[in-house]
């Protein structure tokens, strides 16, 4: 997931900047730095001379990408007329969406405030989960990724209620069409303190 939205962030990065992704690369991962981390050891799950385990930790630029799609989250405002709709209540939405719709699903974020709900990254937390239907080139219905999560959430004690992406939208009185037209978040802009 972390990695499907960090493609999705840099690509939204390459159009609004009109850099190439290797020019965005040096803007803000120079070569040194590649370099340097090309060339540290792997100690990730190797052994030392008396056999324990050693962990790498992990580098910043892998740490970034869940810090980068919080403080997006963080950052975005609510969007629209703002009403109860969702009052309290924690909003997640299926990878199947979120990692193909990465403009929308920012928007998505923006419109859930508005009604005063708040989007969840993780499902387990979450008081809603929407799910939605994807399908592979053969028409095969992909598995929700998520799905074992909740079940297990649920059976702990945890309250979620399931539902369409589709009753979502109705609930913030919009359209997958009127969701594909409004404008991109300015992402360079919510992410200028990250």
């Amino acid at each position: 997931y972390d990695a499907l939205m960090t493609v999705e962030y840099v690509k939204v990065m390459c159009a609004e900047s009109g850099l190439t992704f290797a020019e965005l690369a040096d803007k803000y991962f120079p070569a040194e730095s590649r370099i340097a981390l090309i060339n540290a050891p792997a100690a990730r799950d190797s052994k030392n001379d008396s056999g324990k385990k050693i962990k790498k930790d992990l580098t910043p630029q892998n740490k970034k990408s869940h810090r980068v799609l919080r403080k997006l989250i963080e950052h975005i405002g609510a969007i629209g007329n703002k009403n109860g709709a969702l009052n309290g209540k924690k909003v997640a939405i299926s990878d199947n969406y979120t990692s193909d719709h990465f403009k929308e699903f920012l928007n998505l974020i923006g419109l859930i405030k508005a009604v005063g709900g708040e989007y969840e990254l993780y499902a387990e937390r979450c008081d809603i989960f929407c799910h939605y239907d994807k399908f592979d080139e053969s028409g095969k219905k992909m598995p929700e990724k998520k799905l074992s999560i909740i079940k297990s959430a649920i059976s702990n004690g945890k309250s979620i209620v399931q539902i369409p992406l589709d009753e979502l939208f109705d609930i913030l009185g919009i359209t997958k069409e009127s969701l594909e037209q409004m404008p991109e978040q300015d992402v360079e802009k919510l992410l200028a303190n990250v």
